[in-house]
């Protein structure tokens, strides 16, 4: 839904062109090879559908600017004696005054300004990684042994064991093995309101009726959302197990499933397209095998704030890697000027996907990056390993700022980087 900004700059490129064609010395060929890649880059509408050119993005990236979203940043050593955490496929969310760490085996709690450790909520080892914080309801959530939902306030208390409706209709990891644990991180639920939840089914036996559900806290079934895709599944082959993303935006709360393309708004008694990606050459097959193409596009995270809409594309188009491996690409969709724009390198790399023109630190990377909507700021990390790695490569380029990292040592915790954005 174009904001009056965008009716304005999109009305002015459409005067300029209608003028430019209308020039007797301008000739044609011109315009298609200097404009017509601009018109692609601009957002457009469809059927009342926000239309986001992923393709022609990923074709044309280029490293991005972090103050072209980012006002400002802090930095957080955490604190805490003993092992350092785990940061494989770690998430890290921004809450108030805490910093809430999702690691493999743990969910740890830190004072958000100063790094301190305050405690470790839920140590039972139990599916972490498949754990979250809901900003909407404002509590952790994390599966348990028992398949079912356990809800964490901010003190550690469990508040709330919520039932989840029938296994054979929920996500099953059938493809733990195969596909990288990183994807556990995806959510198959969230929270609609503080009552009832929306759980995603996995359809990997291809012939799934139902793509949606929404339950109660006690599990029992209050509406379903149809599927109208379908596929005859292959001998000795099974899809994925989790590729749906959930987000909550301005009180409402979204959908997106891979393989379809298309980011919907939930409500209780409809899904509503909200945007359309189109990725061309890339589009990822609705049944997805073993031994789908790794080329495609694989939306990993979708994050949005009043100005835009952030996601991580996972493909390995670019590069040469394994079969079994991919790079993960940050981008994002401006709201106001329709633009969008994906780094050209691996999210990983130091300096290269994202340019820190705002402090210069060029270590800075979006690692394990979340959003918190509400103070409208962007979460990341940086292992002390590679950081300290970072340092020794760049003896002199450590900013007068945070000259305290140069103590930091191999085996430390992790630095958590917490961007404000425009």
């Amino acid at each position: 839904m174009k904001n009056d900004t965008q009716i304005e700059v999109l009305n002015k490129y459409r005067e300029f062109f209608n003028n430019l064609l209308n020039s007797k010395i301008f000739k044609m060929k011109y315009f298609i090879f200097i404009f017509l890649p601009l018109l692609f880059c601009l957002e457009r509408k469809h059927d009342d559908c926000i239309v986001v050119n992923l393709e022609f993005a990923f074709d044309n990236a280029k490293e991005l600017l972090l103050s072209d979203f980012v006002e400002n940043i802090e930095y957080v050593v955490l604190k805490k004696e003993g092992d350092p955490i785990d940061i494989t496929q770690m998430n890290v969310y921004a809450v108030d005054n805490y910093l809430i760490c999702f690691s493999q085996s743990m969910i740890y709690l830190f004072d958000r300004q100063t790094g301190e450790f305050i405690k470790v909520i839920n140590d039972s080892g139990l599916l972490k990684n498949a754990g979250y914080f809901d900003y909407k309801i404002r509590k952790i959530i994390t599966p348990n042994s028992s398949d079912e939902l356990l809800e964490y306030d901010l003190s550690g208390k469990v508040t709330r064991k919520i039932v989840r409706p029938s296994i054979e209709f929920l996500t099953q990891n059938i493809s733990a093995t195969f596909f990288p644990a990183y994807f556990a991180l995806i959510p198959t639920r969230i929270f609609l309101d503080d009552n009832t939840i929306v759980h995603y089914r996995n359809y990997g036996m291809g012939n799934v009726k139902e793509r949606l559900l929404l339950a109660d806290v006690n599990g029992n079934i209050l509406n379903t959302f149809s599927n109208n895709n379908s596929f005859i599944p292959e001998p000795n082959t099974f899809s994925l197990s989790t590729h749906s993303v959930f987000y909550h935006y301005d009180g409402n709360t979204y959908f997106f499933e891979n393989g379809v393309d298309t980011i919907f708004r939930v409500t209780k008694d409809q899904l509503l397209p909200y945007v359309h990606f189109q990725s061309g050459k890339y589009q990822l097959p609705y049944n997805i095998y073993q031994r789908y193409n790794q080329n495609n596009f694989f939306l990993t995270k979708i994050y949005e704030t009043e100005k835009k809409l952030f996601f991580e594309i996972a493909c390995n188009a670019k590069h040469n890697e394994t079969p079994s491996s991919r790079s993960y690409f940050f981008g994002y969709y401006d709201k106001e000027n329709g633009m969008v724009k994906i780094a050209d390198a691996d999210i990983d790399q130091f300096g290269k996907s994202i340019v820190n023109d705002i402090d210069n630190f060029s270590a800075v990377q979006l690692t394990g990056w979340t959003v918190n909507p509400e103070q409208n700021e962007m979460i990341s990390f940086i292992g002390a390993g590679k950081l300290v790695e970072w340092m020794d490569n760049n003896p002199k380029k450590l900013p007068t700022h945070i000259q305290n990292f140069s103590t930091l040592k191999q085996s430390d915790n992790p630095v958590i980087i917490i961007a404000k954005l425009k």
